[in-house]
């Protein structure tokens, strides 16, 4: 899978990332916000790339809406393979009014099937 919206369709999606970071999309209901949940590396990060710390790593997070950075620098709609993930959130700080994580470039988007809902 190269090109997703991976907020709208019911179902699960894990996005794996330069830096090895995975983030499990799932959408439970389509009239309700999907969720991310970013989960440790699986693996070796791509040589130049890291592991960050980020506040409440494993927790189901609300996911409001997903875009990708294009070569122009740019934000476009949906997840792209290559490029950077932005994930609108939730707001992690309860001073904030919503939190958006950008990420390394995303090595693979892979629809997981028979996920329990």
């Amino acid at each position: 899978m190269t090109d997703v919206d991976a907020t709208r369709e019911v179902g699960a999606v894990l996005l794996v990332t330069a830096s090895g970071a995975r983030h499990l999309i799932e959408v439970r209901d389509p009239d309700l916000a999907a969720t991310v949940t970013r989960l440790p590396p699986d693996g070796d990060a791509e040589p130049g790339y890291w592991w960050a710390e980020l506040r409440r790593p494993e927790e189901r997070i609300a996911l409001f809406d997903v875009g990708h950075i294009t070569t122009d620098g740019e934000i476009a709609p949906g997840l792209v393979l290559g490029a950077p993930a932005v994930l609108y959130l939730e707001p992690l700080n309860p001073r904030a009014s919503q939190t958006i994580r950008l990420t390394t470039p995303v090595q693979s988007i892979t629809r997981l099937e028979n996920r329990p809902t």
